[in-house]
């Protein structure tokens, strides 16, 4: 997003080589990072027991910012310059798509939290072992099947939904690389193919340009 803003800025400066996005998406973006940063208050004031109405908060902080960021790359359907300015769509384009597929990650990650705090009792030994979460491990059955394990594959079907729909290949990046962060089972296999299918698809509508209107 930095260098989306710096080549966005040269624009500003007088290049007549570079084409920014749209006014309206860049504020949406920019309305993405502010609630970003009341997501930050909101989440580290939380940490209490007796705080955990922050949670709820600082979800919905990022529930918002996450609307704005997909409403930008809805909006600004940047691939379909692919074949006019390639250069637009890698630092117009892929930023805003990399941005809004991780707040999309980041938000349902923030609600999760917010779910567990108040529907799970605190449990002091609970530590994270970083190393054990990947695609290359099995998932115990008890996590395969509960409730939270749909949670990856409901979350990739609208993300890849408007992949294809705007399309936009890069979108499903970052989640797809979230769950290969996570534990293997049957959905979240699933859900990582369908994103897959669904950045492939996007690549090939964008480049037979074929839009959607």
């Amino acid at each position: 997003m930095a260098s989306s803003v710096l080549y966005q800025l040269s624009y500003a400066a007088g290049s007549t080589e570079v084409l920014p996005a749209q006014a309206t998406n860049n504020l949406l973006v920019g309305g993405a990072f502010f609630f970003c940063a009341l997501w930050t208050l909101a989440f580290g004031a939380s940490f209490d027991t007796d705080k955990r109405g922050n949670l709820l908060t600082s979800a919905s902080f990022i529930l918002a910012g996450t609307m704005c960021a997909l409403g930008a790359v809805g909006l600004e359907q940047a691939w379909r310059e692919w074949h006019r300015n390639p250069t637009y769509v890698v630092m117009v384009g892929g930023p805003f798509a990399l941005f809004g597929g991780w707040m999309a990650t980041a938000s349902a990650l923030s609600v999760g939290i917010a779910i567990k705090a108040y529907t799970t009792p605190p449990d002091a030994a609970c530590l994270l072992q970083e190393d054990a979460y990947s695609m290359r491990v099995e998932a115990d059955p008890v996590d395969a099947t509960s409730c939270e394990s749909w949670v990856p594959l409901l979350l990739a079907v609208p993300v890849a939904a408007q992949a294809l729909i705007v399309p936009d290949p890069v979108l499903p990046v970052a989640l797809a690389w979230g769950i290969l962060l996570m534990k293997r089972h049957a959905k979240n296999r699933a859900a990582h193919v369908l994103l897959a299918g669904a950045s492939v698809g996007a690549f090939a509508l964008a480049a037979a340009e074929v839009w959607w209107e």
